[in-house]
């Protein structure tokens, strides 16, 4: 049995799935809790592209981080 197949038999996912799924969430700690970028959190969460980070949060969050880093932006006091 291969390292893959023990993984995913445990996490009931692949690696590269859990990875993507810890750094999105990463990202959006970084966006909604410490008022980084789209970019800083993109970088700072292991993505090397903005625009790859961006669909793919887009993809699980059904919200780009834009989008939800201005909705943030708007609820918190000045």
């Amino acid at each position: 049995m291969h390292i893959k197949e023990i993984f995913a038999a445990v996490s009931y996912t692949t690696p590269g799935k859990w990875l993507l799924e810890k750094r999105l969430h990463n990202a959006k700690h970084l966006l909604s809790h410490l008022g980084k970028t789209v970019a800083e959190a993109a970088y700072e969460s292991g993505f090397e592209n903005v625009s790859h980070f961006s669909r793919a949060y887009k993809k699980r969050f059904d919200t780009s981080p834009a989008t939800m880093l201005q909705k943030k932006l708007k609820e918190s006091p000045l």
